[in-house]
């Protein structure tokens, strides 16, 4: 997994960086971490397309778009 620095997260606590990192976005934008997440995932490519499983997330996940 690359991190937001383009470091490769190899050790635990990178991931526990990465999730406090997300954490103070989500927070920040009024958002929970996977629409932190899939915000980011959005803006990184225009030609990539998410597929949730959940369909009782929808709301939440259209929620993640309209802000950067």
């Amino acid at each position: 997994m690359i991190g937001a620095t383009g470091a490769t997260l190899t050790q635990p606590s990178d991931s526990i960086d990465a999730m406090t990192c997300l954490a103070e976005i989500a927070v920040a934008h009024g958002a929970s971490i996977s629409q932190v997440a899939l915000n980011w995932l959005l803006a990184r490519d225009s030609h990539t397309i998410p597929i949730p499983g959940a369909t009782n997330r929808a709301g939440a996940n259209l929620d993640a778009l309209g802000w950067r």
